[in-house]
């Protein structure tokens, strides 16, 4: 996009120039005005169209829930905790900045040994998930997974370490 914009503004000091040249006096002036206006309008025509077609101005509407659901588990969680997520795990980084599991990364046969060291140094073992991850999580991760809540698409879990 940044090279059609520049592209576009030199089409158009280009197409005032011409005119210049090929019209002399007021005319040459008054015309260039019209071409730039013009131009101008068809551009900015296309960018709206673009953004409504696109529901740019919703975006940021529609992705809050990422940053909401991240600043309501923060406000629940204690201090030492381990987040599992996947989906969630760059708004958690960006909103929190709380350790994040991955769970589709941890081998089956790590899981226990991470219980284990999570436990050892006070920490307790959390997942805030997308509705759509949560069967998968909980195969891959087991032990007993208890529902904090629930915000729009995302839930909180505490996950208790099997012995």
């Amino acid at each position: 996009m940044p090279a059609l914009i520049l592209a576009t503004l030199f089409v158009v000091r280009d197409l005032g120039r011409l005119f210049e040249r090929s019209i002399a006096g007021r005319g040459g002036v008054w015309l260039r005005r019209a071409a730039v206006t013009i131009l101008l309008a068809v551009a900015l025509g296309f960018e709206r169209q673009s953004v409504e077609r696109f529901r740019l101005l919703r975006v940021a509407a529609l992705n809050m829930v990422w940053a909401d659901s991240c600043q309501w588990a923060d406000r629940i969680l204690p201090s030492q905790a381990l987040v599992v997520a996947t989906e969630m795990s760059g708004a958690l980084k960006f909103y929190t900045g709380r350790p994040i599991v991955r769970y589709e990364r941890v081998e089956p046969d790590k899981w226990q040994t991470l219980q284990t060291r999570a436990a050892e140094k006070g920490y307790r073992w959390y997942a805030l998930l997308v509705s759509q991850e949560v069967e998968e999580a909980q195969r891959q991760l087991p032990g007993r997974w208890t529902k904090l809540g629930t915000l729009r698409q995302i839930s909180l879990w505490q996950i208790e370490p099997t012995p």
